[in-house]
């Protein structure tokens, strides 16, 4: 009941925090990983709610109905585009002829000498002009194949950005630009999805809705959220881990000095009283993340930097500490005055009582 009470106190009592640097460093511990635990959670709870289909729940710049176009077309031309198993993953995959064949009919971009730069185009008329929205590329290669392609359209500056759907054989890359932008390099958004939890035979082709692709993306999200969750979370931990570090050396530092009366404070009591005012901005993190989710992953941080310089110049700062044995001193000599003025009082009153004596 006693710990419980000194954590409560320490939420806002910065006397209490520094006293209890002497107090066992389990305890400094045990907040500063429930600290941590609070400070990722609106982070956490934001990357399981990711979809991989969130880029067709805004503004699609059309590209949802290019995407219903292009399996309707697949459909109609009995073109299978289909997810198989191989071994212990799944592929996707497509006969290299047919799909040469399907880009002469749909008059795209046929690449010969090379497959893999070869892609389906849907247009459509805005005001009487003939504008693409979407190439659809199928990469018959590796991962690393899959990548380098996308980096290489990325890199492009000629003519303005046309989204573009990479369907590679073990992932897919989604990559989707507003109408105005006029940088390859900066996507309105983009999705990657594998196709670890997405069933084998399911067919691109007999997709004939918007939410045919939205299941298929946000399957393959599923089989690699784990990891990106795992890979963001232990970042995020990193980084409020190196900045509670950081605060540990700032008040070490500042407790330095022949004259500084915090002297004698070791970079263990540092650590201990770090750990424990850490629970306050966690608990903050915590509240206001699910309110702005954009700023979860700096809240921490900034609070924490916040708590540690109001702690130190509260309790630490050598200036009040003179002042503070400034005003010891002052108490010091205004009692020894008073006392002295007291003895003064008493002589007083014995002198008055023998002239009393002697005159009667």
């Amino acid at each position: 009941m006693k710990r419980f009470k000194y954590i409560l106190k320490s939420l806002i009592n910065n006397k209490v925090i520094v006293e209890g640097r002497k107090r066992h460093a389990l305890e400094a511990i045990v907040i500063f990983l429930i600290s941590m635990i609070l400070a990722i959670v609106p982070s956490f709870v934001s990357s399981v709610n990711v979809k991989g289909a969130a880029f067709l729940n805004g503004n699609t710049n059309s590209v949802d109905e290019a995407m219903i176009a292009f399996s309707t077309k697949l459909n109609e031309t009995k073109v299978n585009l289909t997810i198989q198993k191989e071994g212990k993953t799944n592929i996707l995959v497509i006969d290299e002829n047919e799909w040469a064949n399907f880009i002469d009919i749909e008059k795209g971009f046929n690449d010969k000498n090379n497959p893999n730069n070869s892609y389906y185009s849907y247009r459509r008329y805005n005001d009487n002009l003939e504008v693409e929205r979407l190439h659809v590329y199928y990469i018959n290669g590796s991962l690393e194949d899959l990548k380098n392609k996308n980096n290489k359209l990325q890199q492009q500056s000629e003519g303005n950005p046309i989204s573009y759907l990479l369907l590679g054989k073990e992932a897919t890359y989604m990559v989707l630009y507003d109408h105005d932008n006029v940088d390859w390099s900066k996507p309105q958004s983009t999705s990657y999805i594998n196709y670890k939890k997405i069933a084998p035979d399911t067919s691109i082709s007999d997709f004939t809705t918007i939410e045919d692709w939205k299941s298929f993306f946000n399957k393959g999200y599923e089989g690699m959220k784990w990891t990106n969750i795992g890979i963001q979370i232990s970042l995020f931990v990193g980084l409020n881990i190196f900045v509670a570090f950081f605060m540990v050396l700032m008040i070490f530092i500042v407790t330095r000095g022949k004259r500084n009366p915090y002297r004698d404070y070791k970079f263990s009591e540092a650590m201990k009283i770090v750990g424990v005012s850490s629970l306050s901005p966690a608990i903050l993190t915590c509240l206001l993340g699910f309110i702005f989710p954009s700023l979860a992953n700096l809240m921490f941080m900034l609070f924490l930097g916040v708590r540690t310089m109001w702690l130190t110049s509260k309790q630490l700062s050598y200036v009040r500490a003179n002042n503070n044995n400034v005003i010891d001193v002052q108490n010091v000599k205004e009692k020894k005055g008073k006392k002295k003025s007291k003895d003064d009082q008493n002589f007083i009153d014995v002198t008055n009582d023998k002239n009393t004596k002697k005159k009667k």
